[in-house]
């Protein structure tokens, strides 16, 4: 038969051309585990076997775990000569045309990253502009895989020094915005508030556990030095998303070769700079993805350098430490990644059958008992040192544990299962980790590359069970970061290979980068229009100054944007309990502990609304009305502008 050949989405086959045996086990296995994950998705997500509220997280968990068993079996059972003829041309085609329709699907509905909202701004892109923008993509895939790599390595080197310090500026000066009053003051005051009782510095307790971690106690030393005014907080936090950019840069450089490759993946995983929130949430971004940048980053620089030594492990175990103390849930996905590298840098030694791979392996794990006892002593330190206790376990993992309602719980929302983008990031979780078992454990062919990977699909995989246990509006933005050095590692390695299968592959990942990264300068124009009232502080300037005048200084206060308005002035508010906008996850020793500072108090300036709370939550909805007014009489009645939903009160307790 003649073979013809021809071009299929930027690159040639023969027609006629049969799999290659390397390609089609891979194939086999793939279908194996999509037909095991939908049955076990169907089973978990679409019936009552798994009821309590924490099934996605068990869903979840088992569905890492099948894929790692069922290809550990397939491995061992299935021959590696096993294959059966079968015409490469039409299995690529069916397989261009499924992840087109999916990539097509996912762009054009809206759940691109929760299940909410769009990728695009919502009521600012028509559908039209949406698919136009996909076919550019698509046309700038097959254009990049044409091109090739020609280009000067040092032009390279300062072109792309000088894009990552554009995305750095941009993510810094897109975060800084100095009137959170008009934004979102719910969520920025739920955080702010543990770094100004810190910088009052308050000890840790029952009564005083911080909600996100202890990370008020790490920027104690640059809040000293700086000032706690909010504006300089929020320029503090700013960096510190800078420097996770800077972080993800630094692996992104390290990792890839082709040029194309590195800039489209820099600008994707930025895409969290442009995120569809028009107002600070700093709970995430910095939050959440500042060490898990700084360790890939540390990792990539151990691998660079060949730094494998006890110090290395000192090292990198102390930032596990400071993880840990910044924040537990994400400091022990930190800790784990850490861990699972560093077993991943043992299989370049040893094969796992060794006796002495094994021993090391087992030695790896207890940095994470170190790390986590080490982070407990570091907050019982600072809790001497400040003239409080040492914390129990229980208010350490506050509120994981020690909440009177279960945080999971509360938290909770289900997963969609309908065709969604939660279900691409698991599918390249599973990829990564197939990938990675197979270097290390059946091929013997562990390399750096390798070591960084693990480390990324660990961190990745468990930072992804915020928005598994919560798949609710933007909470998938947490993988970001991470997901796109994973997916610009795929677009790259498959890129290389001369098999049509992984070409086919590549088309995909290429053309969802660039997508992402299409949609970075869309959203960023559409965003920064949102924040024009965000950037100006003249309001908040001329409320600080009649607070001032109505309000005598350092009078006990609590409620959102007191903690704000008194740093702006220099004055304690002399409540150091939980947050208010958290209030509904603590437990009665803090409630009794705000009951108590009103009962002792002579005069509260409050969030009027935060006297509702209380109502609410912790009382009877008559407790503002029939205890409170009845023995407190408001002096002042102060609102942060015409029309504003945000009332403050003096209010002065009756002789």
């Amino acid at each position: 038969m003649r073979k013809v050949k021809r071009i299929f989405y930027g690159f040639s086959y023969d027609e006629g051309m049969d799999m290659s045996k390397k390609s089609f086990r891979y194939l086999v296995y793939g279908i194996i585990l999509m037909i095991l994950e939908i049955i076990w998705g169907i089973v978990a997500l679409g019936t009552e076997l798994l009821n309590k509220s924490s099934k996605n997280i068990a869903y979840y968990v088992i569905a890492i775990l099948i894929a790692c068993i069922s290809y550990a079996v397939y491995e061992n059972v299935v021959p590696d000569d096993f294959y059966i003829k079968i015409n490469e041309k039409w299995v690529s085609c069916f397989l261009f045309l499924m992840l087109g329709t999916v990539t097509v699907w996912i762009f054009i509905k809206p759940y691109i990253w929760g299940t909410v909202n769009g990728y695009f701004p919502q009521n600012t892109v028509t559908r039209v502009i949406q698919a136009l923008l996909l076919i550019m993509a698509i046309a700038m895939a097959v254009l990049f895989y044409k091109a090739g790599q020609r280009e000067n390595k040092n032009k390279k080197s300062i072109l792309m020094m000088g894009l990552y310090a554009a995305l750095i500026g941009i993510s810094v000066w897109a975060f800084y915005r100095g009137n959170v009053f008009d934004g979102d003051l719910f969520h920025f005051d739920a955080y702010y508030h543990s770094i100004y009782k810190i910088y009052q510095l308050q000890p840790y307790s029952e009564i005083n556990s911080g909600i996100y971690g202890f990370y008020g106690m790490l920027l104690l030393p640059f809040t000293r030095v700086m000032g706690v005014s909010y504006d300089k907080v929020i320029a503090l936090l700013a960096i510190l998303d800078g420097v996770t950019l800077a972080c993800c840069f630094y692996v992104v450089d390290s990792l890839f070769s082709h040029t194309w490759i590195k800039v489209v993946t820099a600008v994707s995983l930025s895409s969290f700079v442009v995120w569809e929130r028009t107002a600070i949430y700093c709970q995430m971004f910095p939050h959440r993805i500042l060490f898990g940048g700084i360790i890939l980053a540390y990792i990539v620089w151990g691998t660079k350098h060949k730094k494998n030594n006890s110090w290395y492990v000192a090292i990198g175990t102390i930032l596990c430490i400071l993880s840990i103390v910044w924040n537990v849930e994400t400091g022990i996905a930190v800790t784990l990644a850490f861990v699972g590298g560093y077993i991943a840098a043992l299989c370049r030694k040893w094969k796992i059958i060794q006796k002495t791979w094994w021993l090391h392996s087992l030695g790896a794990l207890f940095i994470i008992p170190v790390s986590f006892l080490g982070a407990y002593g570091m907050v019982g330190a600072y809790n001497l040192l400040t003239g409080g206790q040492f914390l129990t376990i229980k208010t350490f993992l506050f509120p994981l544990v020690g909440s009177e309602q279960d945080f999971i719980d509360l938290l909770y929302v289900n997963l969609p299962v309908q065709l969604s983008p939660w279900m691409g990031c698991l599918a390249i979780i599973l990829i990564c980790t197939a990938y990675v078992m197979k270097r290390c454990f059946f091929e013997n062919t562990a390399d750096s590359q390798t070591e960084i990977l693990t480390a990324a699909i660990i961190l990745v995989a468990i930072q992804m069970v915020y928005y598994v246990n919560r798949a609710s509006q933007n909470c998938l933005y947490i993988v970001i970061p991470v997901m796109g050095i994973l997916m610009g590692w795929i677009a790259e390695k498959t890129g290389k290979s001369k098999d049509r299968i992984y070409r086919v592959l590549f088309s995909w990942i290429a053309t969802v980068l660039l997508m992402m990264a299409i949609v970075f300068p869309v959203r960023l124009i559409a965003q920064q229009k949102s924040y024009v009232s965000q950037r100006n502080m003249e309001k908040i300037e001329q409320f600080a100054e009649q607070v001032k005048k109505a309000v005598p200084a350092d009078t006990v206060g609590f409620g959102e944007g007191i903690d704000e308005i008194y740093s702006y002035l220099g004055w304690n508010t002399g409540y150091f309990g939980m947050d208010m906008p958290d209030i509904l996850y603590s437990n009665q020793v803090c409630v009794d502990y705000i009951f108590n500072l009103i009962e002792e108090s002579d005069s509260i300036f409050v969030n009027d609304d935060s006297l509702n709370t209380l109502s609410y939550y912790f009382g009877n909805n008559t407790w503002k009305e029939e205890y409170f007014l009845k023995n407190y009489t408001c002096t002042a009645d102060l609102y942060y502008e015409e029309g504003s939903k945000y009332n403050y009160r003096l209010y002065i307790k009756n002789k």
